[in-house]
């Protein structure tokens, strides 16, 4: 609301207030701020033969993407969070999460067996 005030004040008496040049440029310099994309992942592993996987999709502090472990599909928790991938490419990438998060747990509970570890942890990527 201020920047609204200052950038208000600025434009209706130029010259008289040097705030809001100020305030207007922190502005565009904090909407430069680069923003990733993470994706994390969570593995529960409680014995050698049960895993549960979860994973998710993070744009700076915001949660976009969810994994649905029971359908294995990718949830769009935003609207605009489908970007401009077609029909086919999202089906694609969802293949590729599947079988991604299924052949982690293979291998983490095949190299658990291997070196004789107690299979009850939590990885986290």
């Amino acid at each position: 609301m201020l920047l609204l005030f200052l950038l208000f004040e600025g434009l209706c008496c130029p010259g008289e207030n040097t705030a809001a040049p100020q305030a207007l440029q922190s502005y565009h310099l904090a909407a430069e701020e680069q923003l990733s994309f993470r994706m994390l992942q969570t593995s529960s592993f409680a014995n050698h033969s049960w895993a549960h996987s979860e994973g998710s999709g993070w744009l700076g502090d915001l949660q976009t993407h969810g994994w649905d472990t029971v359908l294995g599909t990718i949830r769009f928790l935003k609207p605009w969070s489908h970007g401009n991938f077609s029909k086919q490419e999202l089906k694609n990438l969802q293949s590729l999460f599947q079988l991604y998060f299924h052949s982690f747990i293979r291998i983490v509970q095949a190299s658990a067996g291997q070196f004789q570890l107690e299979c009850k942890f939590v990885a986290l990527s």
